[in-house]
């Protein structure tokens, strides 16, 4: 029966900490600060997480969890791979953009240097493959779904850092995927 507490107590630490991973990045959060947003004391957070890449890492893994599920979601209303793809790709492009538009350290929310942030960008990359897969088999491109994936996400890693404004991250999104669309011969 502790694990009901116990959970309760690190879904409320993600919650907390994600919002000041947000505000600060993960260099300039310290342990207090988390702590605080929580409204625990230090040692009870200690006794939820052992420090603070631990709850970077959780906080990373429910962001990444909540954007694919929100991803899938919207896509089922969504009709064909041109609209699947630009949905995708701008979903999980535009919420880092937005971010760390907003609070510029939060930059490190999204630094594959980390291996939350790395996964995440894995599983976003095995979405993209899921969606291109068919396309890919019928057209005679020569490529593979994972090779256009992992194009695309490297294209938009670029993109994020690029981009000044949100108009021009869009521009470049809306080229990379038409020349995608086209090269595999669907309809954009």
């Amino acid at each position: 029966m502790t694990t009901g507490p116990i959970t309760s107590r690190r879904t409320n630490v993600v919650a907390a900490a994600g919002d000041v991973f947000r505000r600060y990045g993960f260099a300039r959060t310290t342990m207090a600060d988390i702590a605080h947003a929580a409204g625990l004391s230090r040692p009870t957070l200690y006794a939820a997480f052992p420090d603070k890449p631990a709850i970077f890492e959780a906080v990373i893994t429910d962001l990444v969890e909540t954007e694919l599920s929100r991803i899938r979601n919207g896509n089922r209303r969504r009709a064909g791979l041109a609209a699947q793809l630009r949905y995708a790709c701008d979903q999980w492009m535009t919420t880092g953009y937005e971010i760390i538009s907003a609070n510029p350290d939060a930059g490190d929310l999204f630094d594959d240097r980390f291996p939350a942030v790395q996964a995440g960008n894995t599983a976003f990359e095995a979405l993209l493959v899921e969606l291109l897969e068919p396309a890919t088999r019928s057209s005679g491109l020569g490529q593979s779904a994972e090779d256009l994936a992992r194009m695309i996400t490297s294209a938009m890693q670029g993109f994020k850092r690029r981009a000044t404004t949100k108009a021009e991250l869009d521009h470049l999104l809306d080229t990379c995927l038409r020349v995608t669309l086209k090269a595999l011969s669907v309809p954009s």
